[in-house]
């Protein structure tokens, strides 16, 4: 940020760019922390809460790569403890995190120009996907402002305004990235490739740029430190050996983990030998300041991944088994969504910057800096690798957008530019002018609509199997039951009714029970509790158990997860395409996702409730 500070003391920019700023910071503020805890706590949310709390209380912290990297859950501990526990500091650390997102496009600055920085700025600001992961308690909007800081020193880097300096600080973000979540190796690699093309690496092409010398350096570091983390790949080659280096998703073994003792001496080998290379390499390519690099990047992980050194197997886990466990998934394919999933995103929620791609690319008749061909790179390969990545979420649009957004605010800021400094006269500057400035007014309502008044609704479809919140509400019931008359509750486990649960009533003592297992209703007594939750559609098989008879004065059913309608699913691409032939099914596919004009209703979960 030091280029702000340098701005602030020209007194030429000082009475307008200081101001802009300004008022940047306040309406970031406002937009990222008021009304953070009016929507229920999501499912991923209340673990991440839940394990933070555990960790604030001194019960420690186990790193699961189920639930990403160990970053989060620290800054949420580190919240806790000085603000306390609830819904709303739960979302403070991400809100936090999304309000310096906003605000990164400055360090831009002297690679883009003011005017594009403060533009790229507004559209993160007012950015549907941007704000409302801001808002949610997960590791994206982390990986967000990582990412960008860390282009940033890499790009700070090539004009060699501090050299070793910022090779220090693109290790420390590379040792933050690899805390936060799997799909650093994407943005590594990215970045990787793109430094790869432009390096004295590459024999193919023949560069007239003086910047060979560090694109050279930024690929070896990059893919030196990242490099023995990504040895799970190595699984693919060793399966045809018959030697399981990563646990299939549904084994009795650890996820992602070596099978056997065979599998694990090879993947012990393997790490060994690949932190021995990249030590080595690192000290032939960049002498004795490897060793600053190297040391710094290992002790930002491992002081994360054992929670400051007090579980050692965290550094084992996060070696192999995150890059490993989420190897494994990807046969599960999480959420099942068509290839056209993250377009329908785009198009719906972030068309500025998706369609400022394509008109930038047309428009500058393919002429570009560095930085800009880099934000095209980007771009471009971002949709190919999460198109084809078998796991689509709402959340990953987060990194996915980021580039597109940095585009459109050079576009349009070189097109209001172009139209302002025209000869033509005032009133048709103006009417040109309008059209984009509705664009603007529909996105910016867009936004309001999808993050403050439709935030907890599914019918946005970002809105991703969200709880109810008659879930929110019944949980402010219970808690208020179990301090005023001390009622006893059990809580059904199945599809996953833990959560959000185990973080609303963290500091409660209650009960679960598994509605699916016979063995259940023989060992408990059901009518000594106040308040039974159950799954609905296991409630038949709790009633009808006979050994106990169950009293109640009252029963309720309320939804328990809510989700979008998924009409806009098709088996295959032939199938949508002759779908498409139809104009009637085009315009029903548009109402659906864009009008929220719905054939049928949500997807929910049913939770019913006895007392």
């Amino acid at each position: 940020m030091t280029e702000i500070v340098n701005i602030f003391k020209k007194p030429n920019y000082f009475n307008y760019f200081t101001f802009v700023i300004f008022l940047l910071i306040i309406f970031t503020l406002i937009s990222r922390f008021i009304f953070l805890d009016y929507r229920a706590i999501h499912h991923d949310e209340s673990l991440h809460g839940y394990y933070s709390w555990l960790l604030s209380n001194g019960f420690g912290y186990t790193h699961n790569p189920l639930m990403h990297g160990p970053l989060n859950f620290h800054l949420n501990a580190l919240v806790f403890l000085i603000f306390g526990d609830s819904d709303y500091t739960l979302r403070i650390a991400p809100a936090v995190a999304g309000t310096f997102v906003v605000l990164t496009p400055f360090l831009f600055i002297k690679i883009i120009g003011r005017y594009p920085s403060i533009l790229i700025s507004v559209f993160l600001l007012i950015s549907p996907i941007i704000t409302y992961f801001s808002r949610f308690a997960r590791n994206d909007i982390f990986i967000a402002l990582v990412s960008i800081i860390l282009i940033y020193q890499v790009f700070r880097y090539l004009y060699m305004v501090d050299g070793k300096k910022n090779l220090f600080l693109i290790s420390i973000c590379l040792g933050f990235i690899f805390c936060i979540k799997e799909i650093s190796f994407i943005i590594i690699f990215i970045l990787g490739s793109f430094s790869l093309i432009f390096s004295s690496f590459n024999p193919f092409i023949k560069h007239k740029l003086n910047l060979n010398y560090q694109f050279t350096n930024i690929f070896a570091l990059l893919f030196l430190l990242s490099f023995p983390l990504s040895m799970p790949i190595s699984s693919y080659v060793f399966n045809f050996f018959g030697i399981n280096l990563v646990a299939p998703s549904g084994s009795l073994n650890k996820i992602g983990m070596p099978i056997g003792n065979v599998a694990i001496i090879t993947s012990f080998i393997i790490s060994i030998m690949s932190l021995l290379t990249s030590f080595v390499l690192g000290f032939l390519k960049f002498k004795k300041d490897w060793f600053l690099f190297f040391c710094t990047f290992w002790f930002i992980f491992i002081f994360f991944h054992s929670t400051f050194f007090t579980n050692p197997a965290g550094i084992i886990t996060g070696f192999w088994q995150s890059l490993g466990y989420w190897i494994s998934q990807q046969d599960v394919a999480r959420g099942g969504q068509p290839w056209y999933y993250y377009f329908l995103l785009l198009i719906k929620y972030e068309y500025i910057g998706f369609l400022s791609f394509f008109i930038f690319i047309f428009y500058r008749k393919f002429k570009y800096s560095i930085f800009e061909f880099f934000l095209i790179y980007w771009s471009i390969l971002n949709i190919i690798i999460y198109v084809i990545a078998s796991e689509k979420m709402p959340w990953l649009l987060v990194n996915i957008i980021l580039p597109f957004i940095f585009i459109g605010g050079i576009l349009i800021n070189e097109l209001f530019t172009k139209v302002l400094r025209s000869n033509l006269i005032l009133i048709f500057k103006i009417n040109i002018l309008i059209i984009p400035s509705f664009f603007l007014i529909l996105f910016i309502f867009n936004s309001v609509e999808t993050n403050y008044v439709d935030s907890d609704k599914p019918d946005e479809m970002i809105v991703y199997t969200q709880t109810s919140k008659y879930v929110h509400l019944l949980s402010k019931e219970i808690i208020n039951e179990i301090d005023k008359n001390n009622a006893n509750i059990i809580i059904d486990t199945s599809e996953g009714f833990t959560w959000p649960w185990a973080w609303y009533m963290r500091n409660h003592s209650i009960n679960y029970f598994d509605s699916t297992k016979e063995e259940t209703y023989k060992d408990i007594k059901f009518e000594d509790y106040d308040y039974i939750l159950v799954n609905t559609y296991n409630f038949p098989k709790l009633l009808n158990s006979r050994e106990n008879e169950i009293k109640y004065n009252s029963i309720s059913q309320i939804p328990f997860r809510m989700w979008f309608p998924e009409n806009y699913r098709f088996n295959s691409f032939k199938d949508f395409a002759n779908y498409m032939r139809e104009f009637e099914n085009i315009s029903y596919l548009f109402g659906h996702v864009f009008k929220k004009d719905f054939s049928q209703s949500m997807g929910n979960v049913g939770l019913t409730i006895l007392k």
